[in-house]
């Protein structure tokens, strides 16, 4: 009881678990729905970050009986989901049996609860060229310039997970509107009107770095063009979808497996002799390597206690075996996840474990010292770009052009989807191009025209002297001739796109200026919210998602892939209207390639924010449009070159020192963290 009520006291504070009220409703919460203290924290902490109220981020203000309710339909409905889902998928494969009501009685993690408020409650009835495509990227020609030194010793990594570097402070500012987990809730014109009486237009949510002066909106044409050079090879991306063959999928995912065993037993000066396969019955401890899976197929969300590990086959034989934790071992783990542990199986039937293994970093990306330094200025906005309104309404992409006009940043990289195909108005079709000829109604305009009269159009009006504009497509756009992930870029020519407009693959590395990015589409951080298991974890689910995607050397570490379905309220039958579209063959496009990138940029509908993660600049801008027609977030990033006062001042901090192994080599390590500026801006 004491351990327990010290946690509700260590995340909410005295003065929750000095409210009676309160308490009772958090004991019918976890009797009901049959959940620990733990994961009743972390269910909040995501239901919490989607929809705190912007003008506070004090979680004791807004822990009210009000918000538990609301709470508890959360639960509620996502419950009635994965059941029927389970339901669906079960009967593909099963023989109908008669259903049992299952009866909820109480849970771990009540007792204390129940002593508290001085009574028990009654229970309640109720192949190996695709999978590394992009490994010889940089060791042939055209396919850019992005170099790293020998290696590094990747344990003094800057880093602040949750809690933010001295040279890297984050100042949270007063916000304005309410964070939604689900699109498309309104209709008709609502959206309009909604967007048009937003408040707070301009204001700056969030800075990192606040230290670092932002630059102003006075670039002269004198000012010579930022230098870009593409990481990737474009031609891979155009692979032929549709075309996955079962043996190649499971190709992949076993020499993914493989790729880390050496990394992860050299990281933790271990002997190839250690490892073993966790699915036989051993009575000495081993090593055990694999990816995480649900214990059964039809579970899409993992617990504690339906934690499975998938050996490679050279040493599992591809077998799976469910993991057994300590209770006061914290970890968090989603399926797909690349994991190592030591351990024993006793009995054969769960493999114990007693340690969960580090996964090594890539090295930081670095530069030449000779290579020059100038200032650079990024804005970087995601889609959707219309409201989901009976007729295409481009307001907020009006709005953004009109802001790239006034900041006169040195380049601008916008992410799809820019026209989402499951818009209200593209699915119905209530939509008109106009031929640029006669200016008449097109009646045999295809989405293409459409991309073109309204996105390019659009484009087309901006000043590009020392402008550069980065399209990066999204699996949902119409223009998109390529629906699968990873992604090949837009075609410019045929979306009559301005020739200063660059259009890269969904996702992309490239460089600007000697700093490297990674940008993806994908909204990796969302999928993990529905399918993560935490115990004991005390870091932001941000944090925890962005080290994952770092360790993990991909921005899409989940597998399988995320499916987006709506549920008929008549008839309670479930539709799929998106999915993540993974072509499992060719994920190792999506995976980082020699070094960790400077500056990583992946949107989210989750709450917009940006914290620095061994030492990359993580950025999560939100979308420009938000549920219900809200206006959304973009980001501004300011870098300031090494030999900048700014620069100096940041080299003489006491910061970790990342260490060459080769002290003779040439290249050094870019430290864009210490030297980057980063606003979220609500638009």
């Amino acid at each position: 009881m004491t351990s327990s009520l010290a946690f509700l006291e260590q995340k909410f504070g005295t003065s929750v678990v000095n409210q009676p009220d309160v308490l009772a409703e958090i004991h019918s919460i976890l009797r009901l729905f049959k959940i620990t203290v733990e994961e009743f924290y972390n269910k909040w902490e995501v239901f919490d970050m989607n929809s705190i109220p912007l003008e506070t981020n004090n979680k004791q203000d807004v822990f009210s009986i009000e918000r538990l309710k609301e709470f508890r339909g959360t639960i509620q409905k996502e419950l009635e989901q994965d059941m029927s889902a389970k339901a669906k998928r079960k009967s593909l494969v099963q023989t109908p049996v008669r259903a049992v009501r299952k009866t909820f009685g109480s849970s771990p993690g009540t007792d204390f609860l129940d002593n508290l408020l001085g009574g028990s409650s009654p229970g309640v009835n109720s192949p190996n060229l695709k999978k590394r495509a992009a490994s010889t990227i940089n060791n042939g020609s055209g396919a850019g310039n992005l170099k790293t030194p020998s290696k590094y010793i990747k344990s003094n990594l800057a880093s602040s997970p949750g809690v933010f570097l001295p040279s890297s402070p984050v100042t949270d500012l007063p916000q304005s509107t309410n964070y939604s987990q689900t699109l498309n809730k309104t209709g008709g014109n609502t959206a309009s009107t909604t967007y048009n009486n937003r408040s707070g237009k301009g204001t700056v949510l969030q800075v990192l770095n606040n230290h670092i002066p932002a630059r102003a909106s006075d670039k002269t044409e004198s000012e010579p063009a930022t230098k870009f050079s593409l990481n990737v090879d474009l031609k891979k991306y155009t692979y032929r979808t549709l075309y996955q063959k079962i043996s190649e999928v499971a190709e992949y995912l076993d020499d993914r497996i493989e790729s880390f065993i050496p990394e992860i037993l050299e990281y933790n000066k271990l002997s190839e002799d250690q490892l073993g396969n966790p699915a036989l019955s051993l009575q000495h401890e081993i090593v055990a390597i694999g990816r995480i899976v649900p214990e059964s197929p039809a579970d899409e969300r993992l617990n504690k206690n339906s934690i499975a590990l998938e050996s490679c086959r050279r040493v599992g034989a591809g077998m799976r075996v469910r993991l057994k934790f300590p209770e006061e071992m914290s970890f968090h783990f989603f399926p797909g996840q690349i994991a190592g542990f030591k351990g024993s199986n006793a009995g054969g039937d769960y493999f114990a474990v007693s340690e969960i293994l580090d996964i090594p970093l890539l090295p930081p990306a670095a530069r030449n010292p000779d290579q020059e330094e100038k200032n650079l200025q990024v804005l970087t906005a995601a889609g959707p770009y219309t409201l989901d309104v009976d007729g295409l309404d481009f307001s907020p992409l009006d709005d953004l052009i009109t802001q790239i006009s006034v900041t006169k940043p040195d380049v601008v990289i916008l992410l799809g989807p820019f026209i989402d195909v499951t818009n209200k108005a593209v699915v119905q079709g209530k939509f008109q191009v106009h031929n640029p000829a006669t200016g008449e109604i097109d009646a045999n305009a295809t989405l293409d025209d459409l991309f073109k009269s309204t996105v390019s159009a659009r484009l087309k009006k901006l000043d590009f002297t020392n402008l550069s504009v980065i399209l990066v497509p999204h699996v949902r756009d119409t223009a998109a001739g390529h629906t699968a992930f990873p992604q090949a870029p837009f075609n410019r020519r045929e979306l009559d796109l301005p020739r200063e407009v660059k259009c890269v693959s969904n996702p992309a590395t490239f460089t600007i200026n000697g700093t490297v990015f990674s940008v993806s589409s994908q909204d990796i951080l969302h999928d993990l919210t529905k399918v993560t298991t935490k115990h004991l974890v005390t870091k932001s689910f941000f944090s925890t998602c962005m080290e994952d995607i770092l360790s993990q050397r991909t921005v899409y570490p989940l597998y399988p892939g995320s499916v987006k379905v709506k549920t008929d309220d008549a008839s309670n039958e479930e539709t799929i209207v998106a999915s993540a579209g993974l072509d499992v063959p060719f994920m190792g496009l999506a995976e980082f390639q020699q070094a960790l990138p400077d500056v990583l940029i992946i949107p989210s509908i989750l709450k917009a924010t940006t914290q620095v993660i061994s030492s990359v600049v993580t950025i999560n801008p939100g979308f420009l449009v938000k549920p219900g027609g809200n206006g959304g977030q973009f980001a501004k990033i300011d870098i300031v070159p090494r030999a900048s006062p700014i620069g100096e001042r940041d080299e003489k901090q006491d910061q970790p020192e990342i260490k060459k192994e080769n002290e003779n080599e040439d290249d050094e390590v870019n430290e864009v963290y210490k030297r980057a500026r980063v606003e979220i801006i609500k638009i």
